[in-house]
């Protein structure tokens, strides 16, 4: 119940007592000429006092909006996270990378399955439903689409570019060193790299995690301020050129090494004189248009977001 609305029958409230009031002021008798002499004349003095009125309001006001405030919260639509929920996510981990999953894996497939329900329950909403899992994951890809395509009809302008460029010049450096997490895949399989990146993007991977949904790499999981030539010797001299130029602070996409398949996330870097405009002009415009669907997205699924709560059964 919104603040004005609450106001407002508080006002009618008050013009009613009101009302009364002068009445009963006004005449002896009431009712077939029964008297209401009953009432005290100092009670009477207090019941028209102001202060009295603007104490009364006050109260009132208070529990008006201690109700509408417990309205707000439970017209929120329930997602319910079940134990069964947990245990097929459990299942399905086992299957694809044979091992258990940890609390730390179990944690953040619990807030990627947040994450398909919400989008789940706006397809729904949508009338893009069917009682088919093939057509509900496709109706979660849907809705990654959606969200996509609401990030990516602006077309920037040279001015824009430019203020992202000069914004960002780091990321438009020769590059010194870099520090980097990375996941490692054992395999050439592309198609399951690109699931994984869409999991932990979904799920907010924090970069320290990392090693709990990797392989097993023989240089770990974290580089620290490595430099392009040891990045050349380790990984290969393709993953070097790729990685040089990664955004900082986001995942990329699958990058092949010659022992297999990474998704890389820059911590930071050490840089040394920036590229001209010029020179960099088409990595801008890939970047800013990549930055400007990411925020949608984001916004988009904070939103959706707002208009649920969920409960988790342990």
């Amino acid at each position: 119940m919104s603040l004005h609305i609450i106001i407002y029958f508080l006002c009618v409230i008050y013009k009613i007592c009101m009302q009364f009031l002068i009445n009963l002021n006004n005449y002896d008798m009431i009712l077939n000429k029964t008297k209401v002499n009953n009432l005290n004349t100092s009670v009477k003095k207090i019941f028209l006092e102001p202060f009295f009125h603007f104490i009364l309001m006050g109260v009132a006001l208070y529990f008006f909006y201690d109700i509408s405030q417990e309205t707000d919260i439970s017209s929120k639509e329930v997602i319910k996270i079940s134990s069964s929920d947990i245990a097929q996510l459990k299942s399905k981990y086992k299957n694809s990378f044979n091992k258990d999953a940890t609390s730390v894996e179990i944690a953040y497939l619990v807030k990627n399955l947040e994450y398909e329900k919400i989008l789940l329950k706006e397809a729904k909403t949508l009338n893009l439903d069917t009682q088919d899992s093939i057509i509900t994951k496709r109706l979660i890809d849907k809705m990654h689409y959606i969200m996509n395509e609401q990030g990516s009809k602006v077309e920037p302008s040279e001015e824009e570019l430019l203020s992202f460029y000069k914004m960002n010049m780091k990321e438009y450096s020769q590059i010194q060193t870099l520090s980097f997490s990375h996941i490692y895949l054992n395999t050439n399989e592309i198609i399951k790299a690109q699931k994984l990146l869409s999991f932990i993007k979904n799920s907010n991977l924090n970069p320290k995690d990392a090693s709990s949904f990797s392989d097993t790499f023989s240089r770990g999981n974290s580089e620290k301020d490595i430099n392009f030539n040891d990045l050349k010797e380790s990984y290969g001299n393709y993953f070097a050129k790729k990685v040089v130029q990664l955004k900082s602070n986001t995942w990329s996409q699958p990058l092949h090494s010659k022992d297999g398949i990474h998704l890389v996330y820059i911590r930071d870097k050490i840089v040394s004189f920036p590229y001209s405009f010029d020179e960099v002009q088409d990595r801008v415009y890939s970047d800013y248009i990549e930055e400007l669907k990411n925020e949608s997205i984001k916004l988009s699924y904070k939103k959706l977001t707002s208009q649920y709560r969920f409960i988790k059964n342990k």
